[in-house]
């Protein structure tokens, strides 16, 4: 019986790399012009912004890291690097770690649920510095 490798890299490191360098971009050019966009929408929505992009940029970048182990791991049990599993190279190892990889959608809409994490993570930080701004200006100052 012959298993081809699950994962194509290129398609893989594709999926990943899109987002990854998009919010690399976004978080480097908030830094970079950090200054007019403090003056046009102030200095609290900015650093949720830039927050919300760089927390989204790391769980990307978690997930695509922790697909590379896996795809490494994966390809450790290829012996003569055909691109393909078969005979001794089948073992309950690399059956179990096949499964491992195969089963696991959340590593592949992570690009997808990541922007959802990163909204809620975002929102309740805005929401408690408003609290925190307004419970200062009320009641302590």
């Amino acid at each position: 019986m012959i298993l081809p490798l699950i994962n194509n890299s290129n398609t893989m490191i594709a999926h990943y790399l899109q987002p990854i360098l998009i919010s690399l971009s976004i978080v480097i050019v908030l830094f970079w012009f950090r200054s007019p966009i403090i003056n046009k929408i102030g200095y609290l929505c900015w650093i949720h912004i830039t927050g919300f992009v760089a927390i989204y940029f790391v769980i990307v970048s978690a997930v695509f890291c922790t697909e590379l182990i896996l795809n490494n791991r994966l390809e450790e049990f290829d012996l003569n690097n055909d691109g393909l599993f078969s005979g001794g190279e089948i073992t309950i190892e690399q059956t179990d770690l096949m499964r491992r990889i195969a089963n696991d959608a959340g590593r592949k809409l992570s690009i997808y649920t990541g922007l959802i994490y990163s909204f809620i993570i975002t929102l309740v930080l805005f929401l408690t510095d408003l609290a925190r701004i307004h419970v200062w200006d009320k009641y302590i100052k």
